[in-house]
Parts: C-alpha cells; structure tokens; sequence
C-alpha cells in the first residue's frame, strides 16, 4: 500500500528499512498498515515498513517530523479519516469576520483568523499576508 500526500500527491518513503530512517516524499514505498492497541487502551493504526521490524514514530512535542522506531516499540498509532473535503492549496484572500487580515505590519494569524500574540510552537500560520510553518 502506498501512502499519498493530498496536497503534493507524492508518495511517503524511507531511504532504507533501518532504525531512525526519517520519512521522506516522492517516491513509492510499500507500507503495511496493523490495527493495534496501546497498552493505555487506544486503538489505531500502525504504519510498517515492508519488513515488518520498524513503524512510523513521532513525538508531536519534540519533533516535527517521522521517523521509523522498531515495531515492538508500540510505536505510534494513527488514525485514517475518509474525507470528502477539497485540499487547500493556496490562500489567495484572508478574512477573519471584520475584514481583511494582514494589514499590519508582523500581524499573525492561526487558520481559523484569530490572531496570535507570538509565533506558534508548531503548525501553520499567516503572517505579512503570507503562509507560515514550524
């Protein structure tokens, strides 16, 4: 199975099946998916490598990318969401209920158009008019 960004329609891979080996884009790579559950009782998807020792593992408070961790690890678990949702691929006009954003100078945004009072530890944000990411 091939895993596919909406956005960019490139394929998930890894250089080799090794430990540590971050996750890349643009190439086919065939993954195999395990329904798991986490000794804390939580249910999800375990995304492999074609061998079966590693899974995809991240630390969503440290890290901002994937990498493998071997599967007896637990690893992280994942949730697959079908959606019939359009994929956002530019912000062509911002608005956030009282007219346009961005108007001043350094202002930032989250998505939804509140604005923040200091740079996001992590995600998306519009700042200067423009898209932003951490």
């Amino acid at each position: 199975m091939l895993i596919i960004n909406k956005t960019t329609e490139t394929a998930a891979y890894v250089a080799s099946d090794a430990e540590e080996q971050r996750l890349r884009v643009g190439q086919n790579y065939p993954w195999k998916l395990d329904l798991v559950t986490t000794d804390q009782g939580g249910t999800g998807i375990a995304i492999i490598n074609r061998t079966g020792a590693y899974s995809w593992y991240t630390n969503p408070r440290s890290w901002t990318y994937l990498l493998l961790k071997p599967y007896d690890w637990g690893a992280s678990i994942w949730e697959f969401i079908k959606t019939d949702e359009q994929v956002t691929t530019g912000i062509r006009s911002m608005e956030n209920g009282q007219g346009k954003m961005g108007n001043e100078a350094g202002a930032m945004y989250d998505l939804t158009g509140r604005r923040l009072s200091k740079v996001p530890v992590h995600g998306i944000y519009i700042q200067n008019g423009q898209k932003r990411c951490r």
